[in-house]
């Protein structure tokens, strides 16, 4: 242990631009020694213990100071906003659109009367935080984006695998089959040796924790919907099922709004390669849980105290092989399901666009309009969506066709068509950022089918609860990725550089020299956005391209 950290430390020293990813396997196996060691495990449970003793203590004694905190946060917070408008008026769209999207699931609830405000407010509040650390904060953005970069360069080594099996012209022929799938499979394999290793259930038991203590939700709640940040609906209710028969109605009501809000890491894998922004799909994700929980206690309050279910024994159905290979290989062969459900649903669902365009276009035809189609009535119908979310005039219209086929068919197929509009250069940065947060949730009509399937397979006594509950549940889940959209407009400003790389723009045949570039790319992003921000405009000039400029802030600039 004292060699790996001398290591480390010389690592560190000898090339710091470099060691982001010996810092990333040093947490890796941290976090497994944390998983594993019976040790750590005591003491991680005594020191929980002792949190929610103290946190009980304070509850107990000062009562108010939850509310004195939430207040002075949400003053600071339209101080902030309220200096934003000054500057920038538009913005005040995005947040009378986020005010008329919580009006509206307030007036559509169930009781009113019984609604609790902490899980709302701080629901929101976190989005606020997410967004102001990933849009505004110089170093979170630089961190997000750097990590976008590993990502998209980690994503790219599945080029090599499928260059060979496939050959060159096969991935030319059919990119979707032989080059955006293996991406799954390949992102899919290591997520799975994460899961062996007991890093991903660290993770998902933290978020769920800080979820819990922050937002006030039940257990069940804060880890299911943890869970489906990383797992998806249909594995995340797996590992609900010794519990949700016990679970509320308005529980139920939140792991399927979670569900639908939020959107799994193998296919964050799939929508990376299609050449959508990496940095705002994974904030996109991590918004939309809290903001889950937030709408569904806001739509479905508890109609009374329940009791809390004690998760603290509950077991991942991953991770469960004896060695690293055999987690490897069960993760990508646990793929051929997944790859057969979208390439089968890309065809149904393809084929069903051409006849609704078709049948659609046919009556336009009878009385002279034969351009009316599916995207045509998409354009108008969800553009009263696209103007409040804050996307600029010229491309309402076109994120309007988006979200619909992302209700009506599936998010798949939206983001495929956003990748091509950012590849294409057809959409201002602003409609693309905010659409990637628009889409980013398995909140189309199809998702509703996989989620009364999952959780009626995982506990058959629920299904009337389940097919009463999951249609607010879907709607639920869309306003929670709208409410992130909203965030997003009131936040992006356009001094804060939007780079859109497709993974192959980073062959990692030598990692170091994109490490390399991507830092000195960074250091060029900070200087700009304090030039911009003190308004030393003339300063500009000396960051005009040059031959000795990183290609990617020749690309910003």
């Amino acid at each position: 242990m004292l060699l790996y950290i001398a290591y480390m430390v010389y690592a560190i020293w000898y090339d710091s631009g470099n060691a982001f990813l010996l810092l990333f396997d040093t947490c890796i196996v941290s976090l497994w020694i944390a998983a594993h060691a019976e040790r750590s495990r005591k003491l991680f449970i005594i020191a929980g213990k002792k949190i929610v003793k103290a946190n009980r203590t304070v509850n107990t004694k000062i009562p108010y100071l939850r509310i004195i905190f939430t207040v002075t946060v949400v003053l600071v917070l339209l101080v902030f906003l309220i200096h934003e408008w000054v500057h920038v008026t538009r913005k005040l769209i995005p947040f009378g659109g986020l005010i008329l999207l919580l009006f509206l699931t307030l007036l559509t609830s169930r009781s009113p009367s019984k609604i609790k405000w902490t899980p709302v407010i701080w629901g929101i509040l976190l989005q606020f935080l997410f967004g102001l650390i990933i849009l505004r904060w110089p170093i979170g953005y630089g961190f997000f984006q750097f990590i976008a970069g590993q990502i998209s360069a980690f994503l790219s080594y599945t080029d090599n695998a499928s260059k060979i099996v496939f050959g060159e012209e096969g991935i030319k022929e059919h990119p979707i089959v032989f080059k955006v799938l293996p991406v799954v499979v390949f992102f899919n394999a290591i997520t799975n040796v994460l899961y062996y290793l007991g890093a991903m259930q660290v993770i998902i038991r933290v978020i769920a924790r800080v979820i819990r203590f922050v937002m006030k939700t039940l257990s069940v709640e804060s880890f299911a919907v943890a869970a489906q940040i990383f797992l998806g609906q249909a594995e995340s209710s797996i590992a609900l099922k010794p519990f949700l028969k016990d679970v509320s109605r308005s529980g139920l009501n939140s792991v399927m709004t979670g569900g639908f809000a939020t959107i799994a890491c193998t296919y964050i894998a799939a929508y990376i390669e299609f050449g959508v922004s990496a940095q705002h799909l994974v904030a996109a994700s991590f918004m939309s849980a809290p903001a889950a929980l937030a709408v569904a206690k806001l739509g479905w309050p508890e109609d009374s105290d329940v009791e809390e279910i004690d998760l603290s024994n509950v077991q991942l159905d991953v991770g469960q092989e004896t060695n690293i290979l055999e987690a490897a290989s069960v993760g990508a062969t646990a793929t051929v399901k997944l790859v057969a459900y979208v390439v089968v649903n890309l065809i149904a669902f393809l084929a069903i666009l051409s006849f609704l365009d078709a049948a659609i276009s046919f009556y336009g035809e009878r009385v002279g309009h034969p351009e009316i189609n599916f995207e045509w009535l998409c354009s108008y119908i969800f553009m009263p969506l696209a103007i409040i979310m804050g996307i600029p005039w010229n491309d309402c219209r076109t994120v309007a066709t988006l979200i619909g086929k992302k209700i009506v068919l599936h998010d798949f197929l939206a983001y495929m068509d956003l990748g091509r509009l950012v590849k294409e250069d057809k959409l201002e940065d602003r409609s693309a950022v905010i659409a990637t947060y628009i889409l980013c949730g398995f909140g189309s009509i199809a998702s509703i089918g996989v989620t009364l399937g999952a959780l009626t397979a995982a506990e058959p006594s629920r299904r009337k609860d389940y097919a009463r509950g999951v249609f607010r549940a879907f709607v639920c889940g869309n306003v929670a990725c709208f409410m992130t959209a909203c965030i997003a407009g009131m936040l992006y400003t356009e001094f804060t550089p939007v780079i859109y790389n497709n993974t192959t723009d980073c062959n990692m045949t030598s990692l170091s020299s994109c490490n390399t570039t991507m830092s000195n790319s960074s250091l060029y992003v900070l200087d700009l956005i304090n030039i911009t921000q003190n308004k030393h405009m003339n300063d500009l000039k000396s960051y005009l391209p040059d031959s000795k400029s990183p290609p990617q802030m020749v690309a910003i600039l």
